[in-house]
């Protein structure tokens, strides 16, 4: 799986929390900008930050919200299906 298999199973909600994590962690809470040791260091380590809080993030909206939401709407459809009549 790797790191590589993580982004991929949790990129929407990557894509969901990355300006969070950017702006307000990395940025405003760590006080790191493209200038922190130079610009191509500073770039790296806000790249790596950014990627790393954004897939904790990610992983914890996936499994705290995304994926009990999708349980309960496939319940509902099992249920909605059971009570619906069948033409025939």
């Amino acid at each position: 799986c790797g790191l590589p298999g993580l982004i991929n199973r949790y990129s929407f909600s990557i894509l969901l929390i990355h300006w969070a994590a950017l702006h307000v962690i990395v940025k405003d809470f760590l006080h790191i900008n493209v200038m922190s040791g130079g610009v191509v260091w500073g770039c790296l380590v806000m790249i790596v930050l950014t990627l790393l809080f954004s897939l904790v993030g990610g992983m914890i909206i996936e499994l705290v919200l995304v994926q009990p939401l999708q349980r309960a709407l496939a319940a509902c459809v099992r249920w909605g299906k059971r009570i619906t009549p069948t033409a025939g």
